[in-house]
């Protein structure tokens, strides 16, 4: 995967900001769409108060979902949250190598990680995993929920998102097989895996906002067209998978992918242009190597130039003399 990130780390104070005004439009826009944030979930306990904990499948797994109406309890909706951040570690198709998918092919997974280079806001969206592990910790009767574990970069905290490619057949259930796109699986690497299928569940999806005619529009894109150091958003929801008899983990599932915007990478690529243009100005010099030994054979032909040169001389120096005699 093509990276910008030596750019971004090289300006980082700039694109924090950058992303800081982003952060600020978010906040105008309405409270339905505030609400999506991931970060609504630090804010007046409202994980607690909104969300619930259900096994939606026969298996182990638990995911997030909102308290169900009580006019229909079995009306059941899957929480989905947004987070914006700069793509500093991903993992995603094209898969071209079986090798990628690495010694457990059916527990391979797509994975982004997103760092807000120190934005106030970003750190709140760790605040709000944080309650949201609180609220699938207290559902786990018996068993321990593995406590998360954040990495950084360059100081800063970052978020993961995963989803694996496969579902075991075990897990099936009611879900979904889906055909493999070729823009994942160009060479039919994915579908050569048995033991698994790939579902709805699997899928993850991949966007760009536009700006056209002042709205922003939502294109599908090939996953091969986002690049580390785009300002990303992702669509998440939440669940446990055991990882053992007795313990836990907490999943936050990447549902989508949005590139926001390309502000890194045409940064990136003007300075690049920039400095050819200045390489380019500088002056061009002529540069003779000479290397090797002289022959034998090129002995001779140098001796015999210079026999032709000398007879040339004498030739033209008599010439001279006879000129000079005649007057």
């Amino acid at each position: 995967m093509n990276s910008h990130l030596p750019h971004l780390f090289g300006n980082l104070e700039q694109y924090k900001q950058h992303l800081e005004k982003f952060f600020e439009s978010i906040a105008t826009q309405s409270l339905d769409e505030q609400r999506k944030q991931l970060s609504t979930m630090a804010k007046a306990d409202m994980a607690r108060i909104a969300t619930t904990v259900l096994s939606l499948n026969s298996n182990q797994t638990m995911d997030l979902v909102f308290h169900p109406s009580p006019e229909d309890p079995t009306a059941v909706e899957e929480v989905v949250l947004y987070a914006q951040g700069y793509l500093v570690k991903a993992s995603l198709p094209p898969i071209y190598q079986a090798s990628s998918l690495g010694s457990r092919p059916l527990s391979a997974v797509q994975s982004v990680g997103l760092s807000g280079l120190g934005c106030k806001e970003f750190d709140v969206f760790l605040e709000g995993l944080s309650c949201i592990h609180r609220v699938f910790g207290d559902h786990i009767s018996g068993a321990t929920l593995s406590e998360i574990e954040y990495r950084t970069d360059h100081g800063s905290p970052l978020l993961f998102f995963s989803n694996r490619y496969f579902t075991h057949f075990r897990d099936m259930e009611d879900q979904k097989v889906t055909p493999i796109s070729r823009d994942v699986d160009p060479l039919g690497i994915l579908a050569s895996v048995e033991g698994g299928m790939y579902t709805s569940n699997n899928q993850v999806q991949y966007f760009e906002r536009l700006l056209k005619k002042d709205k922003w529009i939502y294109n599908a894109i090939k996953p091969q067209a986002i690049r580390l150091g785009h300002l990303v958003e992702v669509q998440c929801t939440f669940s446990t998978v055991p990882t053992g008899p007795t313990k836990y983990r907490l999943i936050p599932k990447l549902q989508s992918i949005c590139i926001l915007d390309r502000v890194v990478e045409n940064d990136a690529i003007s300075s690049s242009i920039a400095a050819l243009t200045t390489s380019s100005s500088r002056p061009t010099y002529r540069v003779k190597r000479k290397i090797g030994y002289a022959t034998e054979a090129e002995d001779l032909e140098e001796s015999e130039i210079k026999r032709l040169r000398e007879i040339n001389l004498d030739e033209d120096q008599s010439a001279m003399d006879a000129e000079s005699t005649s007057q």
